[in-house]
């Protein structure tokens, strides 16, 4: 069973970090997706970094329409996961 950890992100370029090891230090066995909404900052390079420096499961996806409910939809209709 494929369980993925979806964060929607603004500007989150002075927390991104912590957070996506957080969720990983949690859990390293489920996948971790964030979804760059549109950000101004750096979210998208360093989330991007995060990845692959600790070979975490999942991926960054872009959404240039600004909302979550738009963030979350690109998730759903991205990302392959059974919960």
């Amino acid at each position: 069973m494929k369980i993925s950890i979806i964060l929607p992100a603004y500007n989150e370029e002075k927390t991104i970090r912590d957070t996506i090891l957080d969720f990983f230090q949690a859990d390293k066995e489920h996948y971790i997706y964030i979804v760059d909404n549109n950000s101004k900052d750096k979210t998208f390079e360093i989330a991007n970094s995060v990845f692959s420096e600790f070979k975490i499961k999942g991926g960054i996806l872009r959404e240039s329409r600004q909302g979550k409910g738009h963030a979350m939809r690109k998730a759903f209709h991205e990302i392959d996961s059974d919960i």
